[in-house]
């Protein structure tokens, strides 16, 4: 048996997908009404500058992928954390400071 200590690559993987798609979820809808007031406007054969609707899209992806992985590492050290005290190994107590 393969000892492991924090959380396996498959619940790091769970973790990031859950806190992405919660992101995506917060904005999808502001993405698609902008979407669909540019489809609108190309249909009407106006000139669109996507520029911004591309410029948003990236932020949403950053923004998950940031709080993706931000979460995920957050539960694997406090994984890791309850890990190591379950095999005996006391860690000093650390103040949260700002």
């Amino acid at each position: 048996m393969e000892s492991r200590i924090g959380l396996s690559p498959e619940e790091l993987i769970t973790i990031f997908n859950r806190m992405y798609l919660e992101v995506w979820a917060k904005t999808r809808e502001k993405v698609d009404w902008e979407s669909a007031k540019i489809s609108k406007q190309i249909a009407e054969g106006k000139e669109v500058d996507i520029a911004s609707l591309l410029v948003e899209l990236m932020e949403v992806v950053i923004t998950a992928a940031r709080d993706g992985t931000i979460l995920a590492i957050y539960e694997n050290n406090e994984k890791v954390v309850e890990d190591l005290r379950q095999a005996g190994i006391e860690l000093p107590a650390r103040e949260l400071t700002n």
